[in-house]
């Protein structure tokens, strides 16, 4: 099994490290060398001529790494590539134009256009049956790359019943959102994981939900153990010294009521106060500590929480299949040839996020609202013109 990320920049895929130049001369020698009237011959036999596969194109090195992760994998071999989506339609099918010309016999002259590189490469990669699933991620989750990725599910042998069809899942709804980067939370693994693995197979939603959330409840409990002693690690040296100046403070206390003359019970105070100060440092840190860990706690707590409202949603998502139309969905490779091989998620699973309902009464309230609002601005206009002699 391979999981690869590779670079969405990179636009000169065919380039040699040694060749690598920022002289945009250079590169467009290089180029026609390279992509020649024959076409390009990948000397590593992984696309291009002699290959089932064309090249890709010279701007866009995304197929080119999704065809070398295909080279590399044995008979039995799986892969889990992250792409840009992208990959899933770009590139036109063969098309007709029509040229604004005419023949002698006033009938209008067609021009017939190529297919696109990147089109013919995926029509091969699904017609090869290579193509078992494609899941939508959601935005901004791997650092750096702003544009909307996907996992692409590539299977060398894959089992007769799955062989004209592919999985195609919007995963794009659930998330944890941060400041910097979006986050897949562990049910939100588990969602992607029970969809593949069950392939539309409802029968198996329990057995797998049961599986994946037991797995993910080890994980959550043991990350929060794991938080929590190490947190208890971090300020054992100041719970240490809150003990001893605890006993310290004590003990002053103590031999301060026995001290008789001014000067020595004045002197024995100022240490005593001195060290209460300390203590009330060190109850501080541990105060931050065990506030800390109750913060762990808490968000191990959510996510408990999560994973069993996460396993009560799939298994009411896959009793109504509408419902799951807008989540995931096998389509057949004739459906997918009838549109010309696009696989744009949003073709084939109902991505349509709908307006939140309001009552009648709601929305007259909020209707009365906004003319009153009107209302005042209109009057506020007013008085502006007035006081700058503008008559209404």
């Amino acid at each position: 099994m391979v999981l690869a990320n590779f670079p969405f920049s990179d636009e000169f895929w065919w380039l040699k490290p040694e060749q690598q130049t920022d002289d945009k001369k250079k590169k467009d020698k290089l180029k026609k060398e390279i992509f020649g009237k024959e076409g390009y011959k990948d000397p590593f036999g992984r696309f291009g001529r002699g290959t089932p596969f064309k090249a890709p194109p010279a701007g866009y090195g995304d197929y080119a790494f999704i065809l070398h992760v295909l080279a590399s994998l044995n008979d039995q071999g799986r892969a889990g590539i992250v792409c840009p989506q992208g990959v899933l339609f770009r590139g036109q099918p063969e098309v007709e134009e029509e040229t604004g010309e005419f023949d002698d016999d006033g009938n209008q002259i067609v021009k017939r256009r190529k297919a696109d590189d990147e089109h013919l490469i995926r029509k091969a990669l699904l017609q090869s049956r290579l193509i078992d699933a494609v899941i939508s991620l959601p935005l901004n989750v791997f650092y750096g790359a702003g544009v909307p990725a996907c996992l692409l599910i590539l299977r060398k042998q894959r089992p007769p019943e799955r062989h004209d069809k592919v999985l195609l899942v919007y995963a794009a709804r659930h998330y944890r959102e941060l400041s910097n980067q979006n986050e897949l939370r562990p049910q939100d693994v588990m969602r992607i994981l029970v969809h593949v693995q069950a392939y539309g197979e409802a029968a198996r939603v329990p057995d797998l939900v049961a599986q994946h959330s037991g797995r993910i409840r080890e994980q959550i409990n043991a990350r929060e153990h794991d938080q929590v002693e190490r947190l208890e690690a971090e300020y054992a040296d100041v719970a240490a010294r809150l003990a001893k100046l605890e006993t310290e403070v004590a003990e002053k206390r103590a031999g301060l009521e026995k001290l008789t003359p001014k000067n020595a019970r004045d002197k024995a105070a100022a240490a005593t106060a001195k060290l209460e100060n300390q203590r009330d440092k060190a109850a501080a840190k541990i105060a931050e500590r065990d506030g800390k860990i109750a913060e762990a706690r808490r968000r191990a707590d959510d996510d408990r929480r999560d994973v069993e409202k996460e396993s009560r949603e799939l298994g009411e998502l896959y009793g109504d299949p509408d419902e799951l139309l807008k989540h995931a969905r096998v389509v057949g490779l004739d459906e997918i040839e009838e549109n010309e091989f696009n696989l744009n998620i949003p073709r084939y699973v109902d991505t349509f996020e709908p307006e939140p309902r309001v009552s009648v009464k709601d929305a007259l309230k909020a209707l009365g609202d906004a003319q009153k609002k009107l209302g005042a601005a209109e009057t506020d206009l007013s008085n502006i013109l007035k006081g700058i002699g503008y008559a209404t």
